[in-house]
């Protein structure tokens, strides 16, 4: 798999460096923010973000539409700039994956979210019922361009939702963790200013797996197990229910026996961590029903019974094993006893 060009920018870019033959996909909310030089043609598609634009049993019109939108222009020269969060990068990059067996991809991530994970590592993915990223392909984009303007407009809470992210790469990558280790704070500069760390420390990661094809590249679902399942039952961000889910593999890693107690203290003393995040955690598990169900449908169950875990053993260190269903929940019931 080809890596992306990743381009950090403090200026929206032009139609002409974009390409020639442009088609773009771009969240609805965004209609104030996207400069109106950028969008002089008449090829702009616009979408709700959020899961139900995943939902491939509407995916079908989608495809209509936008092929219709696309009549005019140069097929053999197209592109498709996917401008949004997590959900419509998703959605573009199937769509551009799929048409005439593949056309370009451009992202121009709007959540600092999107920024860090999602823009990056060419997964796309579509939902099926309630089952998240069912339907998807491996196809990268040809350029990853992030606006600092797009980013330092985005609310408040985009930037909180992406402290899970953060936090979760600093755990998996040794460099992002001594970077954090020396943060203090956590605002629009700070994300900012470790955003091409944590960008390398993904592609890291993919560069030795970029199919998924050996269990490497799973060590990116870290907390995503019971993240899952907090964001579908709870309809929670996804950056906070990773964050929670990661809260909880490093619990099951210590009783595991994978993780040493002065390695988690280690953990534990990154600054940015908030004190309410394991009361949270805590109160959400006593409220999830549906657990069982949930974590069944997830891609990462590799049976009925069994689901490929992502285990911390230090500062840079995991460790991606098969474990019993059942033993999650029997841990999960542990904790709250």
């Amino acid at each position: 798999m080809k890596l992306s060009e990743v381009i950090f920018t403090n200026q929206w870019p032009t139609e002409r460096k974009l390409g020639s033959s442009l088609l773009f996909i771009i969240d609805e909310v965004l209609k104030n923010q996207v400069p109106e030089a950028l969008l002089k043609s008449k090829h702009v598609y616009w979408v709700q973000s959020g899961e139900t634009l995943k939902n491939i049993h509407l995916f079908p019109q989608h495809v209509e539409n936008l092929v219709d939108l696309c009549k005019d222009l140069d097929l053999s020269a197209l592109k498709v700039v996917a401008i949004g969060g997590g959900s419509v990068g998703d959605f573009a990059g199937f769509f551009a994956s799929i048409y005439r067996r593949g056309v370009g991809l451009i992202h121009i991530p709007s959540t600092w979210l999107a920024a860090m994970d999602s823009a990056h590592g060419g997964k796309t993915a579509l939902n099926l019922g309630l089952a998240k990223n069912q339907i998807g392909s491996f196809y990268s984009a040809e350029k990853v361009v992030l606006v600092k303007p797009l980013l330092l407009r985005q609310p408040s809470e985009r930037l909180q939702d992406a402290l899970g992210e953060a936090l979760k790469m600093a755990i998996i990558d040794r460099k992002v963790f001594t970077r954090f280790s020396k943060m203090k704070i956590w605002n629009d500069k700070a994300a900012w200013s470790v955003l091409p760390e944590i960008i390398k420390a993904k592609y890291r990661v993919v560069q030795k797996d970029p199919f998924e094809k050996k269990g490497l590249r799973q060590t990116l679902n870290l907390g995503h197990t019971l993240g899952h399942i907090f964001e579908i039952q709870h309809r929670l961000s996804h950056g906070y229910s990773v964050l929670l889910g990661t809260l909880f593999a490093l619990e099951m890693s210590e009783a595991f026996g994978f993780l040493k107690t002065s390695s988690r203290r280690q953990i534990e003393k990154l600054p940015l961590w908030p004190d309410h995040y394991f009361a949270d955690l805590l109160k959400l598990m006593r409220r999830t029903t549906e657990r069982e169900s949930l974590l069944k449908m997830d891609k990462k169950s590799d049976s009925s019974i069994q689901i490929r875990f992502v285990f911390i053993a230090g500062p840079g260190k995991t460790i991606v094993k098969s474990v019993l269903q059942q033993r999650v929940f029997q841990f999960w019931d542990e904790m709250l006893s």
